[in-house]
């Protein structure tokens, strides 16, 4: 088979029914989560209901929903990921067609590379690989340097800060891009990868004032992830040249960039080298940010995207009809 991949939402082919076939045997729900939408479908009180992969998606979603559409108390349900998600969704349809209250919230992942369509009316897909991509920006980590090391934004440590940041932003996804670009080769070839099993730190490290690799290979870091076959270095090549001019975070997972923003704000001090303010105080700050708690640190700071106010919009207007 003529191996051109494109970088485009639109992929088609018996390679990728293959594909599409095993991801939807995906879709799982339990009898739990369907019980609850029964209960909170029936309820007149309840005006909405979001249902979304995880508990950082929970508050996120339901954060932006009352933001954009009102503070009316809607019910969130939690499935078990996407998969869980998208069968809930079956579950809905086959059991409640007319219902307009539930609206499902899944990350895209790496869908549009796999040729797979997730998106409809009542489901909402990120605009990236997923949601953490629009919580985790320039502009959010350095309002949280500014207000948790109580840095002066006349302080020329701020010039450090921004530096350094670009610095090993740069060099994060110089060594997270061969390893995402692997994990979509292997995703076509049919693998089932465990990416939580991969972490930054699997990666690459902090060391001083820089970030540098570990050492681990990437077959090794692929088999750590459950891969039974790993790709050949002619797809590898291939994928690289596919993506090459794509954004970063269309295929870089989510998690790997919040674990980067954690890491450094947490060394932020030794990352610029121990300066000291302003007032004469050191770059330090009592509050620790780990990946369990960055979501409901950014809440009030991060931009909710333009595509999910629309979307709340939309289902808005439906519901007024």
């Amino acid at each position: 088979m003529d191996m051109r991949w494109i970088c485009s939402p639109v992929l088609a082919g018996e390679y990728f029914m293959t594909n599409l076939n095993k991801l939807r045997k995906k879709r799982k729900t339990d009898n739990a989560v369907e019980h609850k939408l029964r209960l909170f479908t029936s309820d007149k009180k309840i005006p909405a209901i979001l249902v979304v992969e995880g508990e950082e998606d929970s508050n996120l979603y339901a954060y932006a929903f009352h933001k954009v559409v009102s503070d009316s108390s809607v019910r969130v349900i939690i499935c078990n990921g996407k998969g869980g998600v998208l069968g809930l969704r079956d579950f809905s349809a086959d059991n409640f067609p007319n219902d307009t209250k539930a609206i499902f919230f899944i990350d895209k992942d790496h869908d549009d590379l796999l040729g797979l369509e997730n998106k409809d009316e009542r489901t909402y897909v990120t605009d990236h690989y997923s949601i953490e991509w629009d919580i985790c920006t320039k502009n959010v980590l350095f309002k949280l340097i500014e207000d948790h090391y109580a840095l002066n934004l006349s302080d020329p440590i701020w010039g450090v800060v921004r530096r350094k940041f670009c610095e090993l932003m740069t060099s994060w996804l110089d060594h997270s891009r061969p390893v995402m670009q692997a994990v979509v080769v292997a995703r076509r070839n049919g693998e089932n990868l465990d990416l939580k099993q991969i972490m930054l730190s699997d990666i690459c490290r902090f060391h001083g004032e820089s970030l540098e690799h570990t050492g681990i290979s990437l077959e090794d870091l692929l088999i750590k992830a459950g891969i039974k076959n790993c790709p050949a270095k002619e797809e590898l090549d291939q994928c690289s040249r596919e993506l090459r001019d794509c954004d970063d975070r269309l295929y870089i997972r989510g998690k790997l960039v919040v674990q980067f923003f954690c890491e450094f704000f947490r060394r932020l001090n030794k990352i610029c080298g121990y300066p000291t303010k302003i007032d004469d105080q050191s770059l330090t700050t009592g509050v620790q940010i780990g990946r369990n708690n960055y979501v409901r640190g950014v809440l009030n700071i991060w931009t909710i995207p333009e595509t999910l106010r629309k979307f709340f919009n939309d289902w808005k207007e439906r519901q007024a009809v």
